[in-house]
Formats: C-alpha cells, sequence, structure tokens
C-alpha cells in the first residue's frame, strides 16, 4: 500500500492512542499501589481522576470526536495534561480551535 498522508496521519493517532492507553494503565497501577501498600492516599485518588479523566479523551479520540477531546483536554490539570502525546495533543487542540 502506498504511504499518503492521510493513512501516515492514522498511523501516527493510532500509535499515539496506544500511547496514551499505556499511560492511563501506568496511572491506573499507581493507584492500585498506593493503595496497597498505604501510601499517599491523595496521590491515589489523583492517578485515579487522571486516569479516568485521560479514558474518556482517549475514547473520544477513536470516536473521532477530536475537538470534544480537545476541550476536555483544555479542563486537565497540567499533569494529566502532559501524559497526552504531544503530536495528538496539537491535533485535538488544534480541532478544538485552540491553537492554529
Amino acid at each position: 500500500m502506498r504511504k499518503t498522508a492521510k493513512n501516515t496521519n492514522q498511523t501516527t493517532t493510532k500509535r499515539d492512542l496506544e500511547r496514551l492507553a499505556k499511560k492511563i494503565t501506568m496511572l491506573r497501577k499507581r493507584a492500585n499501589c498506593e493503595n496497597r501498600v498505604g501510601g499517599d492516599i491523595d496521590m491515589a485518588e489523583a492517578c485515579t481522576q487522571d486516569a479516568k479523566d485521560l479514558a474518556a479523551i482517549h475514547k473520544m479520540i477513536a470516536a473521532g470526536k477530536l475537538a470534544k477531546a480537545g476541550n476536555a483536554a483544555y479542563d486537565l490539570d497540567t499533569a494529566a495534561r502532559d501524559e497526552i502525546p504531544i503530536r495528538l495533543f496539537n491535533t485535538i487542540m488544534a480541532a478544538a480551535g485552540f491553537c492554529n
């Protein structure tokens, strides 16, 4: 199959979604670890909420709702927002009208 800009963008988006899914999994594991070993309860709650928020954004992107995902990402805490791969973040923010 010949590579086109559309195919390249779809491949990049798919790869970035996979990276985001891995980060969501890592946040969930960290929250579970904090809860199990009597760790920082506030950190566990923050990780749980970040994972939930990022999972919702992942679902929006996978469904093609890029502008909605951009608006949701805009409202995230900085730490959670930084977990979104930069190319994917720029794409959804542009779709939401936050950057050109």
